[in-house]
């Protein structure tokens, strides 16, 4: 069975993301895109039934984009990042092998962005 689709799985504090700006609603929805692509490409041909079950089953924004304080400063370089936590079923899901590719894909190659 496939999990679900992303769409509305970003759970915050507010537990909406109404106080956020269009642009920043768009970023999280392509983060929370690629963070179940990876997670189904991760998983995809499992023989292990850990792996077979495994499943997201809430991400939760927390920091400075739920508290309303985030910082985008274009002139010295600093953007908050997204502080997500991503809940799984099984604690072997929780390996850096199984994110490490949404990793490569969300992070900023820009070196003057800072995490």
């Amino acid at each position: 069975m496939a999990n679900p689709a992303p769409r509305d799985r970003i759970a915050s504090a507010r537990d909406h993301l109404d106080h956020l700006p269009a642009s920043k609603r768009r970023e999280l929805a392509h983060v929370v895109r690629v963070l179940f692509e990876e997670f189904t490409t991760a998983l995809a041909g499992a023989t292990q039934n850990w792996k077979c079950m495994g499943r997201i089953l809430k991400l939760v924004l927390y920091g400075s984009h739920t508290r309303g304080d985030w910082v985008h400063d274009p002139v010295g370089g600093f953007h908050s990042d997204y502080d997500i936590l991503v809940v799984v079923n099984d604690e072997h899901l929780t390996d850096f092998e199984l994110r490490s590719a949404a990793e490569d894909r969300l992070m900023p190659t820009s070196p003057s962005t800072k995490r």
